[in-house]
């Protein structure tokens, strides 16, 4: 009889012993007359074969189910005699007694190891941060608890740990709130909370957040409208104009709820940009308002040379900067390194805490190849920075090949990005803050 796939172990998996000797894993068994059907680990594809022809069937733990002591040992001593007959099954029989084993030995250390993450969790911040670390460091006690000992200590711990957090973070949010006028960047701040704790509160808390949320939200709008008005009696400047477009785009993107309340930012952005335009005459506005002095026209021009700007359908985009590159790579090639300076134009004030980084796009023959090489603090003169990209394409596969357009040619694109993920992500994920930077790529590897 062939065996069906390796022979190694794969929880929640049932292996079938021949009377020959053999073994058949299996997704499922069931009872059908005087024959077992089975789903063929290897096939997908139900099977059948005469009970006769089998010497045991050796069914897996089922993870968090308790057993009785008597048949635990039952099982132990079917697995052990399938041993002693089968010794050509030894490897994949012994993975499975060992599942079973496992039921009879206590696991005094997961009491202490909840406990640990109790009150590592007590002792914290209790933020979203914590609270996530918690529930992930449960899970995995949860899964190591085989036979289910402490299922119900663990889930009990996992609810308390919630109920704690959402307690403690509403509170917070309250306490924000009542500071007095909620201005946008502290309305932002709210909403870094109030996000993950929805996902974790109930229907009763959720509707208290949100009630606490859209009046922070109406309050924040009127405080920024109020800080523009403000600012537009000091004068015109292009300073001026870089605070006031970053209050309102703060407001159409992160604290507008409504169509309405993001339409009335909008039409105040635009009103700025054509006052700010009409009497800032060293500076022409371009496309989302960024404010190019004449050398950046100028070096717009010259790159329009040997690059062009494009906007990616399928990439998220937060248009904050104008990105010119100052000088032609030359030749590219995936074999060679090279350097490039460029300008970012931004039409508001970029965050302090703003960590940026240039993302490299190149278009594959299977896939597209993207990495993003992290740049340092940006230092802004007027509107725009400085800053080069040095390129060796290290991060490329060895087996990557560059896809062509229709016309036969390939292309490298450059973006400035934001870094958005949190500090603790697995993965760091980057947002899109100007288009593509188009760039000539000449031939594959080596050329």
């Amino acid at each position: 009889m062939q065996v069906a796939g390796p022979l190694r172990a794969v929880r929640g998996d049932v292996l079938l012993v021949t009377r020959e000797g053999s073994g058949i894993w299996a997704r499922s068994v069931r009872r059908d007359g005087d024959a077992v059907a089975y789903i063929d680990r290897e096939s997908g594809g139900e099977k059948r074969i005469p009970q006769a022809a089998l010497d045991g069937i050796v069914y897996p733990v089922q993870r968090g189910k308790q057993y009785a002591a008597e048949d635990i040992e039952k099982k132990i001593d079917t697995i052990r005699k399938l041993m002693g007959r089968h010794q050509s099954l030894t490897r994949p029989l012994n993975e499975m007694l060992q599942q079973w084993e496992a039921l009879t030995r206590p696991l005094p250390e997961l009491d202490t190891a909840v406990k640990a993450v109790s009150e590592a969790f007590d002792a914290g911040a209790r933020d979203a941060r914590a609270y996530r670390k918690a529930c992930i460091d449960l899970d995995m006690l949860a899964y190591k608890d085989v036979n289910g000992s402490c299922a119900g200590k663990i889930r009990a711990e996992k609810e308390r740990i919630r109920r704690d957090y959402v307690a403690v973070n509403i509170a917070r949010l309250q306490q924000m709130a009542g500071r007095g006028a909620t201005t946008p960047e502290s309305f932002v701040a709210m909403k870094r909370i109030a996000g993950p704790l929805e996902d974790a509160a109930q229907e009763t808390d959720r509707a208290g957040i949100s009630a606490i949320m859209s009046a922070a939200r109406q309050d924040a709008m009127a405080s920024g409208f109020r800080q523009v008005d403000a600012l537009s009696a000091q004068g015109i400047s292009l300073n001026f104009y870089l605070r006031c477009s970053s209050l309102l785009l703060l407001l159409k993107d992160e604290v507008a709820g409504g169509a309405a309340e993001k339409a009335e930012a909008e039409k105040r952005l635009v009103a700025l940009r054509a006052h700010a335009a009409s009497r800032l005459a060293d500076y022409f506005f371009s496309g989302e308002g960024f404010p190019l002095a004449k050398e950046d026209r100028e070096a717009a021009e010259r790159a329009a040379r040997f690059s062009t700007r494009v906007t990616f359908k399928s990439r998220p985009l937060e248009e904050r900067a104008m990105l010119i590159p100052l000088a032609s790579p030359g030749n590219i090639s995936l074999g060679a390194h090279f350097r490039i300076p460029f300008r970012a134009v931004f039409n508001s004030i970029p965050a302090t805490n703003c960590v940026y980084g240039l993302t490299i796009l190149i278009p594959g023959t299977r896939i597209a190849h993207e990495h993003t090489r992290r740049l340092p603090c940006l230092s802004l003169s007027g509107a725009r920075a400085g800053f080069e990209l040095e390129e060796d394409f290290s991060s490329l596969p060895a087996d990557f090949e560059p896809g062509a357009d229709r016309q036969g040619r390939c292309w490298v694109y450059a973006v400035l990005s934001r870094l958005v993920s949190e500090p603790d992500a697995p993965q760091e994920e980057w947002l899109d803050v100007s288009r593509g930077c188009q760039l000539p790529l000449y031939g594959g590897r080596g050329y």
